[in-house]
């Protein structure tokens, strides 16, 4: 299908070379001179030409969500997903916020549906430990209309995913069960689902709206995963338990403090009696470094192996990443000295490097503005790119009508965005004032030939 929008990067000779290049597998391929105005077109245009999951990684959040904002104006809405990064609660709390938790899971989900997305993360939201991707496929529940299945075992396996029974599902992460009918709200999905059987017969699917209780759609099948980042199964509590009662007694000969010795003892000790118990833990945050490796790992496990990596400013990067871990690790370090974290907690986060090596396990591109020596990802590759950028008008029709002549004068394709369609009709009505014949273009499926002007969205 014709795309007057991504086709002309097709004519570029470094676009091309770089598509050769993944083609050929090579990695890491360094480009230089994109810019930030054109990184999300690029992105768009990757995807589009290759097929391929897309993760790229840039060292603010600002930023992750800037860049997200712009795909979302070429690409429809369901192509990309912001993960943002999460606070990381050392304390102990009754209740937090989830929306940026069930936000990430949404991310999780779509990529375990195998779905091809370009998705958009600061290099500070890599850093913690989540659900492996074998614990979160071993997890998740699929219903199917009449296939057989049991509400106890539904129920067992949706607390075991995280999940929270309630009289009325409302929100994500939430479940109830009345009588033959089981009300679930998943991370995946836009509205939650209502299951209905016959004895033990799945009757019907649907999806309802929480807030009138009516229907939706009818769905055949519908797939619930895991709610929470961090799952611990029941046969790893006991392996939990014995590593955090080893640290607690490590910390107690440690300490000469008393007061901070029963402080921690009573902190970690309610985490000890629910995990014994089986009963619910509000902030599992206190319990992942006493995860192994199976249970936990990082976003980019959730990749295809052939999904493309694009690195922003992979140097910036990790000078941004080391100075948020020695912030976070300073802070660590004075809760361990009032009793607050103990010893395995210094060691909370992923290290860089460990960063590097995941990455490295798929085709890298890093974007700089310059060449320069990448250590961490030495390059294989080089594409150079050739952008510039426009200038802020004002509202000087006479300042664009001499850059738009210019332009035509080269032979270059110009395309206009401009928002919405009502400003773009009044923007081809201001250009034919001035002399500039243009199309309103709404729909991209159309080629743009040299010398044309193209008014789009």
């Amino acid at each position: 299908m014709k795309d007057f929008l991504l086709d002309p990067l097709l004519n570029l000779q470094p676009y091309n070379t770089l598509l050769d290049d993944i083609k050929s597998k090579i990695s890491p391929i360094s480009t230089h001179g994109l810019m930030e105005e054109n990184m999300g077109h690029f992105l768009c245009g990757l995807k589009s030409h290759t097929g391929r999951q897309i993760l790229f990684v840039t060292y603010s959040e600002m930023k992750a969500r800037q860049i997200s904002e712009d795909i979302k104006a070429i690409l429809p809405e369901q192509d990309v997903r912001h993960f943002p990064s999460k606070d990381t609660i050392l304390y102990d709390v009754d209740a937090f916020s989830s929306e940026r938790t069930h936000q990430r899971l949404e991310v999780l989900s779509c990529l375990m549906e195998n779905r091809d997305l370009i998705v958009v993360a600061s290099v500070e939201a890599l850093s913690d430990r989540i659900i492996s991707r074998s614990s979160f496929q071993n997890h998740r529940l699929n219903i199917a209309l009449g296939r057989e299945a049991s509400l106890d075992n539904l129920s067992q396996g949706l607390v075991s995913a995280g999940y929270e029974r309630v009289s009325l599902v409302e929100q994500t992460g939430q479940y109830s069960i009345r009588g033959g009918i089981l009300d679930v709200f998943p991370p995946n999905a836009e509205y939650p689902v209502r299951v209905e059987f016959f004895d033990t017969e799945v009757d019907s699917i649907r999806t309802f709206d929480p807030r009138d209780q009516r229907s939706v759609d009818v769905i055949e099948e519908i797939e619930i995963f895991p709610v929470s980042e961090i799952i611990i199964p029941t046969g790893e509590k006991e392996k939990v338990v014995a590593a955090l009662e080893k640290d607690l007694e490590q910390y107690g000969k440690r300490m000469e403090d008393d007061e901070k010795i029963s402080k921690a003892d009573e902190k970690f000790g309610k985490y000890l009696d629910a995990l014994k118990e089986g009963s619910h833990i509000t902030n599992k945050d206190l319990l992942v470094p006493y995860l192994p490796r199976g249970l936990v790992g990082t976003l980019i496990d959730f990749f295809r192996d052939s999904a493309l990596m694009v690195l922003d400013e992979p140097k910036r990067l990790r000078e941004k990443y080391e100075g948020t871990m020695e912030e976070f690790n300073g802070r660590t370090l004075d809760l361990f000295q009032v009793g607050e974290v103990l010893k395995s907690h210094l060691h909370f986060k992923y290290e860089y490097e460990d960063l590097v090596d995941d990455i490295k396990k798929r085709t890298v591109i890093t974007s700089a503005s310059f060449l320069k020596q990448d250590n961490d990802f030495p390059p294989k590759g080089i594409v150079r790119f050739t952008m510039r950028t426009i200038p802020v008008y004002h509202g000087k029709l006479d300042m664009l009508r001499e850059d738009l002549d210019r332009y035509l004068y080269k032979g270059y394709k110009i395309i206009i965005m401009a928002g919405n369609q009502d400003r773009g009709k009044r923007l081809k009505d201001a250009l034919r004032e001035i002399g500039i014949n243009s199309e309103l273009q709404f729909g991209r499926d159309k080629s743009i030939q040299t010398g044309q002007v193209f008014i789009s969205e």
